[in-house]
C-alpha cells in the first residue's frame, strides 16, 4: 500500500486512510507515503486498484469472467502485529487475499442478513438498519460463541459472503487486499431502465410544481402537486406494464461492460 500512496493528492479515486489502535479513523501523517507501522497506526488504502495497474487488470478480470454489473475493486490493508477491525459486516460479499506476514479471522458461519443494504460495524448502525428495513432484524453486537477461525498466511484466500460477521487480528505486520465485488441489483437494472425511458418526457425532467409556504400542510397534498403526481404515476405505470426482461438485460450489459477507473485505457486489452 506504501508505493501506491505516492502523491498527497493520489490520481483516481484512491484514498488513504490510517485507523488508530482502537480501528478509529485518525489523522494523517504530514507525508503519508513515508508511513511506517511501528507506531501502531493501521493504514488502509482504499481502491489501490486505481493505482497500479495490474491490480486494475486483475479486478476487470474477475468483473469480465463473471459478468458481475457492479464494480469490482479492491483495497490494500497494512496491519500492526496484534491489531485489526472489530465485529462487522460489509453489504457487499468480499475475497480476501493475504500476501504477506499472518492474520487471524473469525468469522459466523452464515450471513446474519442475506445481501444487507447496509455496513454493520457499531450498535446505531444496526438500530438505523432495523428502522429502516423493519424486517431485517439485526442485534449488535453479535453472539460470538459459534464464529469459526482461521488463520490466513500468504498465497491463502478468503470469500466472505455479503452480510457475514467478521473481526480481524494481525499475528505480525499484515499485508492484506481485499477485493470487493459491489452488486447491482435488479432495482437498480429497474431504475436504469425507466429514467432513460421516462426522461424523454418533458413532464419528467420538470421540478414538482412550485408551492408557497402557507400552502404546506402536513397531511394535506396541495391540489396542483397532486395532479402532476397522479399524471406521472398513471405514465409510470403504463411504462411497467410495458417493460420486457430483455430491456433490463441492454442495463445490466451496459453495467457489466464499465469500468469505474483511471486506469480505463490499459483495461482495453
Amino acid at each position: 500500500p506504501t508505493k501506491a500512496v505516492g502523491r498527497r493528492m493520489p490520481q483516481g479515486y484512491l484514498e488513504v486512510r490510517f485507523f488508530d489502535r482502537d480501528g478509529r479513523l485518525t489523522a494523517s501523517p504530514d507525508h503519508p507515503e513515508q508511513y511506517r507501522p511501528d507506531d501502531g497506526i493501521t493504514l488502509q488504502a482504499f481502491r489501490i486498484c486505481d493505482r497500479l495497474e495490474r491490480l486494475a487488470a486483475f479486478c476487470a478480470g474477475i468483473k469480465i469472467g463473471l459478468s458481475l454489473p457492479g464494480p469490482v475493486t479492491m483495497t490494500g490493508y497494512a496491519v500492526p502485529p496484534g491489531r485489526g477491525f472489530r465485529t462487522h459486516f460489509d453489504c457487499q460479499p468480499n475475497f480476501v487475499l493475504q500476501v504477506e506476514g499472518t492474520k487471524r479471522r473469525r468469522f459466523s458461519a452464515r450471513p446474519e442478513v442475506a445481501w444487507p443494504p447496509l455496513t454493520v460495524a457499531y450498535a446505531g448502525r444496526a438500530l438505523e438498519l432495523t428502522e429502516r428495513y423493519p424486517s431485517l432484524k439485526v442485534t449488535y453486537p453479535p453472539d460470538e460463541t459459534d464464529f469459526e477461525e482461521q488463520l490466513l498466511s500468504p498465497g491463502d484466500v478468503l470469500f466472505l459472503p455479503a452480510g457475514t460477521w467478521h473481526q480481524t487480528e494481525s499475528s505480525n505486520l499484515s499485508l492484506s487486499l481485499t477485493m470487493t465485488c459491489i452488486p447491482a441489483t435488479t432495482a437498480d437494472l429497474v431504475e436504469d431502465t425507466l429514467r432513460g425511458s421516462l426522461s424523454r418526457l418533458e413532464s419528467w425532467r420538470s421540478n414538482v410544481p412550485p408551492v408557497l409556504p402557507h400552502d404546506l400542510r402536513p397531511g394535506r397534498l396541495p391540489a396542483a402537486v397532486k395532479q402532476f403526481l397522479d399524471a406521472r404515476l398513471t405514465e409510470l405505470r403504463r411504462q411497467v406494464r410495458s417493460m420486457r426482461a430483455e430491456d433490463l438485460y441492454a442495463s445490466w450489459l451496459r453495467r457489466t461492460a464499465t469500468f469505474e477507473s483511471p486506469l480505463g485505457r490499459s483495461l482495453d486489452d
